[in-house]
C-alpha cells in the first residue's frame, strides 16, 4: 500500500493479542487477520443495507407527517419557549 502509513502500534498489539490466544506463527496470524477482515466486511455491508432501509423509513415518516401531523407538542414547546423569553 504505497503512501499509506502503517500503524505500528496497532500491528504490535494485534500480534500480541494473537500470541496470547495461541496463534504464534506468521501464517496463523495472517489467516486470523483475513478472517477478521471477512467479518468486518460483512458487518459493513449490513450497515450499508440498514442505512438504505433507514432512508426509506424516513420517507414513510415524511409521508405520514404530511397526512395529519399532531402539532399539540409543538404548541406546548412554543409556550415554554415564550415563558422562558418573557422571564429574561
Amino acid at each position: 500500500m504505497k503512501g499509506k502509513k502503517v500503524d505500528n502500534d496497532y500491528v504490535a498489539s494485534f500480534i500480541q493479542d494473537c500470541i496470547k490466544d495461541g496463534i504464534v506463527s506468521a501464517a496463523g496470524i495472517s489467516v486470523y487477520a483475513h478472517n477478521c477482515l471477512t467479518i468486518i466486511d460483512a458487518q459493513i455491508k449490513q450497515a450499508e443495507a440498514l442505512k438504505k432501509e433507514r432512508s426509506k423509513i424516513l420517507d414513510v415518516l415524511t409521508v405520514l407527517g404530511k397526512v395529519g401531523k399532531d402539532k399539540s407538542k409543538d404548541k406546548e414547546l412554543l409556550k415554554q419557549y415564550e415563558k422562558i423569553h418573557e422571564q429574561k
